[in-house]
């Protein structure tokens, strides 16, 4: 194993070995898993924009082409359709005739995605956490700045998008636990069983 530190203070390492089929098996599972985690963080930026930009909303107003949806948003056709044929491919969306030309074909969206991605009271609604993910990863050069030099990061230097979810999670975590305490405090106490 050799290892080089590059220009950019990425450390990349060589290895040279033969693997056992264990050690094979367990190499392309990782490989595996990571592949999925990219893919993964590819849907989760693309949810972000659409949610920055008003995407679902829009398509939850009834089906669109690239260039409605453009329209209702005051975005770029291109880059509307990049993004519809994008969340279509994942599943997201669903889009009227496959066979019709790009900028012609309709796409839509489900009420139960809707409840995922629109609804800020759903149960599922994962949009907090998607904008978590989204600003973490803006905020990793000073992450990698406070790994090298031992100085934290204060919530003042973190961006909206991971303050306001995690802001979110914390007041619904305590509104939780106080309620939580306070039907404690209303149920009486159960008598001790008898010890044998």
């Amino acid at each position: 194993m050799t290892g080089t530190k590059t220009a950019t203070e990425t450390v990349t390492t060589t290895v040279q070995a033969t693997l056992t089929a264990e050690q094979a098996q367990q190499r392309d599972a990782l490989a595996g898993r990571l592949f999925e985690a990219f893919n993964g963080a590819l849907d989760l930026v693309a949810i972000y924009i659409g949610h920055k930009l008003g995407y679902y909303a829009a398509l939850a107003q009834g089906p669109a082409t690239s260039h409605q949806l453009a329209q209702r948003t005051g975005t770029h056709e291109r880059y509307a359709r990049e993004w519809l044929e994008q969340q279509a491919v994942s599943g997201i969306l669903t889009v009227d005739d496959v066979r019709k030309d790009a900028a012609t074909r309709a796409y839509s969206v489900d009420a139960a995605t809707l409840d995922v991605l629109l609804n800020p009271l759903g149960q599922c609604n994962m949009v907090p956490a998607v904008r978590c993910y989204v600003g973490g990863v803006q905020q990793l050069p000073a992450i990698l700045e406070a790994y090298r030099t031992g100085v934290g990061l204060s919530w003042a230097d973190m961006n909206a998008d991971v303050v306001g979810p995690t802001r979110r999670r914390a007041c619904t975590a305590s509104t939780s636990t106080r309620a939580s305490s306070r039907r404690r405090a209303r149920t009486p106490a159960r008598p001790a069983s008898p010890t044998a």
